[in-house]
């Protein structure tokens, strides 16, 4: 093999590695799967076969396995006009592999003035926000 078709060989290969590395989650992001793996109850449950379903069925299912049920759980702030009507997923808020201010996820979508907003979202919640955002 020539020097030139050797150096390009390994030029790909690293470039292949870079892409793959690239979609490998980040141990250091403060995010929640890297919070949920430093849990051994729940560390690697979250996914069959470590690959998103198609539907995020067995993801919906993982959550509730462990949090209840969305129509059980506690506070405004969990709209249940999203699971009921729009049939939204839990990850669809609580962006697991995505580095997050959790104060955002409700103005993501709604403008902070928006009164469908202000009837869940809480003083209590903000409060909570504003001690535990990302201190996990």
């Amino acid at each position: 093999m020539s020097t030139t078709k050797y150096l390009i060989s390994v030029l790909l290969a690293g470039v292949c590695a870079l892409v793959v590395a690239e979609d490998l989650p980040n141990p250091d992001e403060h995010n929640l799967a890297n919070f949920h793996l430093k849990d051994e109850t729940c560390a690697g449950q979250c996914h069959l076969d470590e690959e998103p379903s198609d539907d995020l069925e067995f993801e919906y299912n993982s959550c509730v396995e462990c949090h209840d049920d969305f129509g059980h759980l506690e506070g405004r702030q969990h709209n249940l006009k999203h699971k009921e009507s729009e049939e939204m997923e839990c990850v669809e808020c609580h962006l697991p592999h995505e580095e997050f201010d959790p104060k955002d996820t409700c103005t993501d979508c709604h403008d902070e003035e928006d009164e469908e907003l202000s009837d869940f979202y809480s003083v209590r919640l903000e409060r909570y926000l504003n001690t535990f955002s990302l201190d996990f």
